[in-house]
């Protein structure tokens, strides 16, 4: 994001440019405009730190801090912390706790922690905010999160949001290492598995456990329709994520159709076709669907998709219509508010889509 109105100040040898949104902080050390912090008026800079919400620690930065930096004095309404690793320097437990162990009573009202780019913690880091951040919601872990990791994360008893995908492979999670995660059956209420590619169907044992669970994804994984089953155990699922998933299938479909409380369902690349959609009808709460830019959506797949009474956002790939039934749900699409499509080379009989009486964007790829 570029900045629009952007003020850099120094303060315990940090350097940040706050952005004009004031809802983060961001490490600008490199910036060639570090002298008007000087320029800036102390009230002015007391309030933008008091409107900053979100902290973001480098390791450069973080080996550069004198004795005595206390995060809660600067800024007293953040409540999210993010560290990373920068360069050749690396966040470590010792470095970590040292420097958050000077904010004190600050870490009691910490919300969110994120540590998916520090990869060489370790759980004696997990010990330490579990005792200090005792309000804590939120926890991103480091991508090498083990089961010796996890066995700390399920003692967060506050927690309500936990995060252990990544944008890549993570390769150290498996099914045996999640059942820890039982412990947070009274509080969890979203989970990712993200690229956890050792997760299968043997994972639903932890998560149908999860009573409160309300988002999960599960895109990259190789979860199938034997596990998928299991969903019918969390009462109040309303989003599910299942990217990539190449073992969901039409047969999978059926299972995800008895989760009566989804609202929110993602099926890209998914081995499903336009004849498991049927199953969706099912879904009487259904009103977000992603098929993803790959799926031709035929005869068969838009009469299933608008006979989900509550649909009102539609991803789509391409179209191929030729005279859509929709004889047993005369309404079709009536609420559709949203829909995008693109990505794929055949658009047959888009016309008979139309008209859409509710939309209010339409959303067309264009692939070049």
């Amino acid at each position: 994001m570029r900045p629009c109105t952007v003020m850099h100040q120094q303060r315990y040898g940090l350097k940040f440019v706050i952005y004009a949104s004031i809802d983060s902080l961001h490490d600008a050390s490199h910036c060639a405009y570090s002298p008007a912090c000087r320029l800036t008026a102390p009230r002015q800079r007391q309030l933008i730190n008091q409107s900053v919400y979100t902290v973001r620690v480098a390791a450069d930065v973080l080996e550069q801090c004198p004795p005595g930096t206390r995060l809660g004095a600067p800024f007293p309404a953040a409540r999210t912390l993010q560290a990373s690793d920068s360069g050749e320097s690396c966040i470590t437990d010792g470095k970590l706790i040292k420097f958050l162990a000077q904010s004190g009573p600050w870490l009691e009202s910490l919300l969110e922690v994120n540590l998916k780019r520090c990869l060489e913690v370790t759980p004696g880091l997990l010990v330490f905010l579990r005792a200090h951040c005792r309000s804590l919601k939120k926890l991103a872990p480091s991508k090498w999160t083990d089961d010796a990791a996890l066995r700390e994360i399920a003692a967060f008893h506050t927690l309500e949001e936990l995060d252990l995908g990544d944008l890549t492979r993570v390769v150290t999670i498996n099914d045996l290492g999640l059942s820890s995660l039982q412990g947070l059956a009274g509080s969890l209420r979203s989970l990712s598995l993200c690229h956890c590619v050792w997760v299968t169907d043997a994972v639903f044992g932890t998560v149908s456990s999860l009573a409160k669970l309300e988002v999960l994804d599960l895109s990259y994984t190789a979860v199938g329709p034997m596990g998928l089953a299991w969903l019918a155990e969390l009462p109040v699922l309303h989003t599910l994520n299942l990217t990539e998933c190449r073992l969901v299938t039409d047969e999978a479909l059926e299972q995800v159709a008895r989760v009566s409380s989804l609202t929110s369902l993602i099926l890209k690349a998914t081995s499903a076709t336009n004849a498991g959609l049927q199953h969706l009808v099912s879904l009487p709460r259904l009103s977000h669907l992603d098929l993803g830019r790959n799926w031709e959506l035929n005869d068969i797949g838009l009469a299933a998709v608008a006979a989900c009474p509550e649909l009102k956002v539609l991803n789509a790939g391409s179209f191929n219509l030729v005279r859509p039934n929709m004889g047993n749900n005369p309404k079709g699409l009536q609420k559709l508010e949203h829909l995008s499509f693109g990505g794929g080379f055949a658009h047959i009989g888009l016309h008979l889509l139309f008209p859409l009486l509710r939309l209010k964007s339409l959303h067309i790829h264009v692939s070049w």
